[in-house]
């Protein structure tokens, strides 16, 4: 019994010492105006539906022109999507035209998602330790 404990005990160290730094890396962001509104999402309903009470992971920060790097510390192992909104006028929307057409800078994780949004299967990738980029898409720009 002691062994299984001891066995049990190693476990849990030995995932909890897996999970490594999740490094994000956002270029091509045009300009200073408002926030970079990062989502990080671990399971497709929540990715897809965009559901604001199913995110992992928020993280808003001031926009600079070029890139901007994040790191999420720690982080769980697991598979995982991202979405960043470059969000110019700062009203925590992803704002689109009449037609559909964006307005602000955005990406997803694997770069995807130039001619529609992706599901979660395309914009996936599995985190041990990773040093993901990002480019942002500017349609109207």
């Amino acid at each position: 019994m002691k062994i299984l404990f001891s066995f049990l005990a190693l476990l849990v160290t030995f995932n909890t010492a897996y999970a490594g730094d999740l490094q994000i890396t956002i270029n091509n962001i045009h300009n200073d105006k408002g926030y970079l509104l990062i989502s990080v999402y671990n399971n497709a309903t929540a990715f897809e539906t965009e559901d604001e009470n199913e995110i992992h992971t928020y993280v808003a920060m001031p926009a600079r022109v070029g890139s901007q790097i994040i790191t999420l510390h720690a982080f769980p192992v697991g598979t995982y999507a991202i979405s960043v909104l470059h969000d110019e006028n700062g009203n925590s929307q992803f704002d689109v035209d009449k037609l559909g057409t964006p307005l602000e800078g955005y990406a997803y994780s694997n770069n995807v998602g130039l001619m529609a949004t992706p599901t979660f299967k395309q914009a996936a990738f599995t985190h041990e330790q990773t040093n993901l980029e990002m480019k942002l898409l500017y349609t109207m720009k």
